[in-house]
């Protein structure tokens, strides 16, 4: 009886601790929004909510939740709004309910543009001029789900002839958020960092290998940034990848898969972006189909072609070079999500490289681009 008695005091003093387990585990498969009105409930709650273990599985766990970010003029042509929408919200609502201005965020057009997304974060940079030829390239951090923004920005100053391209991403070995900045002018190339929450910009060792300014959008992928570059020979001018690691802060360049004479530096739909668990290129291919490779699950990087279909499968029969095209998610049916932008307007895709099947939604007119494949809602806070 005694023994009985003792085992059911033992049990009865670890509920207190399972039911903290219990709710912690349920708490952390919830969405951003309810988090935030959950912190309400009482104060261990809200306690949990801001712990940092909490926050980090919780990120582990809102791939489900991934979104994309569309960028719309909305009512006043001074600004742009931004806000972060589901793949399905393209093909299934029209445009009018795409973005709201209640839960967009207002950006400067003019001032700020977007240098990339990582774990629920998005990197702003823009240039701000400030007389006698120069400007000052500023940054701002912003979490979407949460609604806060960082305030403070360092500044950079540089010249009116300067060309800047950018970068924003995650580095495992310090648990830091950088923004990378390349300047470069007809002297000299400099690489700028800066990582969140510092108030100063770092000079690091250059690339060896300058990032094309057009494509100025740096590439974010397993703790490295990449860009599409030009080679420094004179007589060849080849496309190449430049990485940069943003643990170890050093650069590295690689060959692009394709043969040199398939693309162009000028064409539109010309782009390095992310499919899932790679890199990939996308590119026309003589004015007639529109090629995809993507890099493979492996420590050497190895590419093979995901797709080469023509424009007419794609159902796309006006003059490519006033539009350009950009692959965006990959699924596991054959399911590629494309879009195709041309004259203001964007359009959703999604094409099956496995049954050659095309979905072409409605055009909106209102967003005019979308940013960040696999834009993950968080807790992270970019204060």
């Amino acid at each position: 009886m005694e023994h009985a008695f003792l085992a059911s005091r033992k049990h009865e003093a670890q509920l207190p601790f399972l039911y903290d387990e219990i709710i912690f585990e349920i708490l952390s498969w919830l969405p951003v929004k309810s988090l935030l009105q959950s912190r309400a409930v009482c104060k261990s709650w809200k306690s949990l909510i801001s712990d940092p273990s909490f926050i980090k599985l919780h990120l582990q766990r809102s791939l489900k939740y991934a979104n994309i970010i569309v960028k719309s003029k909305l009512y006043d042509d001074k600004y742009v709004f931004a806000q972060p929408c589901t793949v399905a919200s393209l093909f299934e609502k029209p445009s009018t309910t795409v973005i709201s201005a209640e839960s967009a965020y207002r950006v400067n057009s003019s001032k700020y543009r977007f240098a990339g997304s990582c774990n629920g974060l998005v990197c702003l940079i823009g240039s701000i001029y400030s007389g006698d030829r120069v400007k000052q390239i500023r940054v701002r951090f912003w979490n979407p789900a949460t609604r806060l923004r960082s305030t403070k920005s360092p500044v950079i100053c540089v010249h009116l002839t300067t060309l800047f391209v950018f970068g924003f991403g995650y580095d495992n070995l310090t648990n830091t958020y950088k923004v990378v900045v390349v300047l470069c002018n007809e002297k000299s190339t400099q690489v700028k960092v800066c990582s969140m929450g510092d108030g100063c910009w770092r000079t690091i060792q250059s690339l060896p290998i300058v990032p094309i300014p057009r494509l100025n959008y740096g590439v974010h992928f397993n703790g490295t940034l990449n860009w599409l570059a030009l080679s420094n020979s004179d007589t060849c001018k080849q496309l190449a990848i430049v990485s940069l690691d943003l643990g170890k802060e050093t650069a590295s360049q690689s060959l692009l898969p394709c043969p040199s004479d398939e693309i162009s530096v000028s064409q539109p739909s010309l782009s390095l972006g992310v499919l899932r668990d790679g890199l990939c290129l996308s590119y026309d291919y003589k004015g007639t189909h529109f090629v995809v490779w993507k890099t493979m699950e492996s420590e050497v990087l190895s590419w093979i072609q995901l797709l080469k279909v023509s424009y007419q499968d794609l159902r796309i029969g006006f003059k490519l070079h006033a539009s350009q095209l950009l692959p965006l998610r990959l699924y596991e049916n054959g399911d590629i999500l494309i879009t195709l932008r041309y004259s203001g307007k964007l359009q959703a895709i999604m094409y099956n490289y496995k049954d050659n099947r095309v979905d072409r939604p409605k055009i909106y007119s209102s967003i005019e681009w979308i940013y960040d494949l696999d834009y993950l809602e968080s807790l992270i806070s970019p204060i």
